[in-house]
């Protein structure tokens, strides 16, 4: 594809994906704890050489009903074409004296980028402290290598095709090292047994240094209760909230509240009629800023009516 605001040099290829999976699980203390040992070998032909993915899983029953959990895990994401050979016109300036030509800035791809690094160490904690309630606690700490980012001073000069122009590029480099520290709490509780209420928080703190404004964005805080009733063998309801803070640094949205609920009803066995509507308590709202790919959009209240049959 050779388009004005996104260039792909290489419109076709080839490329070559191998891996190699392996596990083992290895019992260290009959019905208490456990040990899963795992490796995948991954080849590309994107980047040279292999790449390693270990993973080490510790899963400790304290007693009958409490578990407690730690992988170790490494993964990597390989560089996307647009993040290889791309050259994406990201912004434009109309001619201003003294220059006679517009200037386009612009982001291009790197002919031999590394694949990004994450080593992650987890810690969970499960237990049903009674009959019909049931908490997780999980805390983590990722450590990210090698991080694809467009970052630097700009390599400026003329070109002639689209019509005469300065270019004023920044190129996509692994240049940069992040981390993230976070936990999730979740419970389950069920008052009835037509009742249940679900509660899921997370907070995350995220680090990548280097990076531009809005680059690194994820929300702080998120708060997702949810509440599911079977009101008769056939008729099922379900309200689902979510609180969000704190999405972005330097664009900070405002905390946002949505609010969806699902009717569903099942006249026979094997056929489920339900309606869906989200984003109830606002007609619209935005969840991301402006940034150079995209344009801000607000999600819209929706109602959505499906039929289910299965056999």
């Amino acid at each position: 594809m050779n388009a004005f605001p996104i260039s792909l040099p290489q419109s076709s290829g080839r490329e070559e994906l191998l891996n190699l999976f392996a596990q083992d699980e290895i019992v260290l203390v009959p019905d208490r704890l456990r040990l899963t040992l795992g490796a995948k070998v991954e080849h590309s032909s994107l980047v040279n050489g292999a790449n390693l993915r270990p993973d080490v899983r510790r899963l400790w029953n304290v007693d009958a009903e409490p578990v407690i959990w730690g992988p170790v895990s490494q993964a990597n994401r390989l560089p996307s074409l647009m993040e290889k050979t791309a050259a994406v016109r990201a912004t434009f300036i109309p001619p201003v004296t003294p220059s006679p030509f517009p200037i386009i800035g612009a982001l291009i791809g790197d002919t031999a980028p590394k694949p990004e690094r994450l080593t992650s160490y987890q810690i969970g904690y499960r237990n049903a402290v009674h009959a019909n309630l049931t908490f997780d606690l999980t805390a983590y700490v990722h450590r990210y290598r090698d991080m694809i980012l467009a970052t630097g001073n700009p390599a400026c000069g003329l070109a002639g095709s689209p019509p005469a122009h300065v270019q004023c590029a920044v190129q996509f480099q692994n240049s940069s090292d992040g981390k993230a520290l976070g936990g999730e709490a979740v419970t389950d509780w069920r008052p009835l047994e037509s009742l249940r209420v679900r509660t899921a928080w997370t907070d995350i703190d995220l680090e990548v240094p280097g990076a531009a404004a809005g680059a690194a964005r994820s929300p702080t805080h998120q708060v997702s209760p949810r509440l599911s009733h079977d009101a008769t063998e056939k008729i099922q309801t379900d309200v689902e909230a979510s609180y969000v803070h704190g999405l972005g640094s330097a664009n900070t949205l405002p905390t946002d509240t949505t609010v969806d609920a699902r009717l569903a009803w099942r006249p026979e066995r094997n056929l489920e009629l339900s309606l869906t509507g989200r984003n109830l308590f606002e007609p619209r709202h935005v969840e991301f800023l402006n940034d150079p790919f995209f344009t801000v959009t607000e999600v819209r209240r929706t109602f959505v009516f499906a039929a289910r049959w299965s056999f």
